[in-house]
């Protein structure tokens, strides 16, 4: 794996074609996870990813569409058409660095518009592979032995996960049900500092370390696995 340690003279030399671009978000997580859950994931999970490919990994772009959280204190936030313009710009310049295959690792459930600017970019570079890890929440989430029902935002399996990522080993903290009237459809309609009491929406439950690695190791395990299959279909 390559990163900013590494001088343009070492990547020019490994032949390295691979880049890894992890992308997180800044925004509240209820009064007990930190502004920064969704980036610490990303960034945890990029690293591995970018071992795996022996990578060329890049810093975290640490701000995406968080609209969702608007004028709770802490959370920042792009434009939609702020976010494509900068993938595009950060994709864009990679290849024209050398990079044959881009994989974006996106941690923040509200970053749709990433979907978008991947085809958009498709079109403008057709050989080059752009990819965005699949990462099967809900498969991971039962791994960890975590209720997949309303877990939508630092519910228990996100709490868990963060728990591993951070190495907070000591942690073990029973959620309280959080679930607005409404339904996650009208999210985007109302945002969470109207539907929720604390920011959180998910079930009752438990978190702990031991169910952040068991779904943190699902959720690599089957990433890794998809991209293997995208980067070879995309010689």
């Amino acid at each position: 794996m390559l990163n900013l340690l590494n001088t343009t003279a070492e990547l020019k030399k490994s032949k390295c074609r691979v880049a890894v671009v992890p992308i997180g978000s800044i925004e509240q997580h209820s009064d007990y996870l930190p502004l920064g859950t969704d980036l610490f994931i990303a960034e945890t999970l990029a690293k591995k990813i970018a071992e795996v490919f022996k990578a060329y990994l890049l810093p975290i772009l640490p701000y995406s569409n968080s609209q969702e959280h608007d004028g709770t204190p802490g959370t920042v936030w792009l434009s939609p058409v702020t976010l494509i313009n900068v993938i595009n710009d950060l994709v864009e310049s990679l290849i024209r660095s050398g990079m044959k295959k881009i994989i974006l690792v996106n941690a923040h459930g509200g970053n749709h518009v990433i979907k978008s600017a991947i085809v958009n970019l498709k079109i403008r570079y057709p050989k080059i592979g752009i990819f965005l890890a699949s990462l099967s929440w809900e498969k991971a989430y039962m791994a960890g032995n975590v209720n997949t029902n309303n877990a939508v935002h630092a519910d228990p399996g996100e709490t868990s996960l963060l728990y591993y990522v951070l190495n907070l080993s000591n942690k073990k903290r029973k959620i309280k049900k959080s679930v607005p009237l409404l339904s996650y459809e009208l999210l985007e309609s109302f945002g969470f500092k109207s539907l929720t009491k604390n920011g959180a929406w998910g079930e009752s439950g438990t978190a702990s370390y031991d169910k952040g690695r068991k779904i943190f190791e699902t959720l690599l395990k089957s990433s890794v696995k998809e991209l293997k299959q995208a980067l070879k279909f995309n010689e």
